[in-house]
């Protein structure tokens, strides 16, 4: 059972929260980037391999070195460091290593908390090379100011949209790396495959929450079963937009429902993100200088700024294609480009070839 008047609570309290008015100022474009998504789903590997090759997490610490030392050098160093670093911890006010594994039988997985706790979950295999490569980054952006105890920047415009631009960027170029290290080996692509397949998810919970809160706000704020299934009727009955929102519309509502809030800011993160490192490593494929692009992106989420105009300057200096002065705009050369990039690393998804172990 659905209880649309929480519902219409959480649509009323995240369109006055001036928190999102960025976003929420910029989500017809942004969902023009998740259409770029949307568009290629077809051509996705829907079924997931599994990983099969052993892998010791030494040597995939190792691994991990070495690729940050390909990127840039003093990232090798700020990668040994933070494996020797120690934290106190906040429950218990003892030491602790500031990056901690821990095995699992699960699939590798990782975080990074605000007070500089890296986790990873290791199940030697190659995943955690990409888990650790992408916390790793993210640990590397984290802002190191604080101000009476509270770590600043962690709200600025370029940590909450593109964040994961960097860390998916980091981990196209991986999947390069190990290719040339080592050959083809058909589970160097799992992690992109996978990576596809959850963006294009993202981008499909986007389009549905542009469509409610547009519908809430053409009903007079309001918005209740027969108002959706109306829509969704309406829908032509050969679209893509039909066959998923028919199936996962009422899903949707639950997720937002236990989240008691909108998905749009996580989500926007992952199809920006993709589409800015699709875009990224076409650019330093044809050209490594362009390398220096992604470190001074990755330094640049560690700033402490929080004025929009100034982070909008900073992401419109790298000549992101969705970035003019303004804000974030989609203008119909820059969704070519990004739609070129894109396509590039769904065909590179899919490569069969011979391989060599690790």
């Amino acid at each position: 059972m659905i209880d649309y008047d929480k519902l219409n609570d959480i649509l009323h309290n995240e369109i006055t929260n001036s928190s999102n008015q960025i976003f929420l100022n910029h989500l017809d474009e942004i969902v023009k980037l998740a259409q770029i998504i949307i568009k290629s789903e077809e051509e996705l590997v829907k079924i997931i391999p599994k990983y099969h090759t052993h892998v010791d997490i030494n040597t995939s610490i190792q691994c991990v070195t070495e690729f940050f030392h390909s990127i840039k050098p003093e990232y090798a160093d700020m990668f040994q460091n933070i494996l020797r670093e120690r934290l106190v911890d906040a429950r218990n006010r003892e030491e602790e290593y500031s990056v901690r594994f821990h095995h699992t039988t699960n699939e590798s997985n990782g975080y990074v908390n605000d007070e500089g706790s890296v986790g990873i979950e290791y199940n030697e295999t190659v995943e955690d090379i990409y888990s650790i490569s992408h916390e790793l980054i993210h640990k590397f952006s984290q802002p190191k100011l604080k101000y009476k105890g509270i770590r600043l920047g962690n709200e600025s415009i370029i940590k909450s949209g593109f964040g994961e631009g960097t860390t998916i960027t980091v981990e196209f170029l991986l999947q390069d790396y190990l290719k040339m290290k080592y050959g083809m080996n058909e589970e160097f692509k799992i992690y992109k495959q996978q990576r596809l397949l959850d963006s294009t998810n993202n981008a499909w919970g986007i389009l549905f929450e542009h469509v409610l809160l547009h519908l809430y706000k053409e009903n007079g704020n309001h918005v209740d079963k027969e108002i959706l299934k109306m829509y969704v009727e309406n829908l032509p009955k050969s679209s893509e937009e039909y066959k998923t929102f028919s199936k996962l519309a009422f899903g949707y509502i639950k997720d937002i429902l236990a989240e008691n809030s909108l998905l749009f800011k996580y989500d926007l993160r992952y199809v920006i993100g993709t589409l800015l490192a699709s875009h990224l490593h076409k650019q330093i494929k044809e050209n490594s200088a362009n390398m220096e692009k992604l470190v001074y992106l990755i330094d640049i989420l560690g700033h402490a700024n929080h004025e929009v105009n100034h982070d909008l300057e900073e992401l419109y200096k790298l000549g992101i294609p969705i970035i003019d002065k303004k804000g974030i705009n989609v203008t119909d050369e820059s969704y070519k480009q990004l739609e070129e990039a894109y396509l590039q690393e769904v065909a590179d998804s899919k490569i069969q070839s011979s391989h060599k172990k690790l």
